[in-house]
């Protein structure tokens, strides 16, 4: 990861929140577009 990758995401993060674990596998569905 580059420095501007660095900094990009600390200015990011706090936009984001804390970091939270993901959804449990399967949980997340995908949506039909149209």
């Amino acid at each position: 990861v580059g420095a501007v990758a660095k900094q990009w995401m600390s200015m990011a993060q706090c936009f984001a929140g804390d970091p939270e674990d993901p959804p449990a596998k399967g949980l997340r569905t995908k949506q039909k577009r149209g």
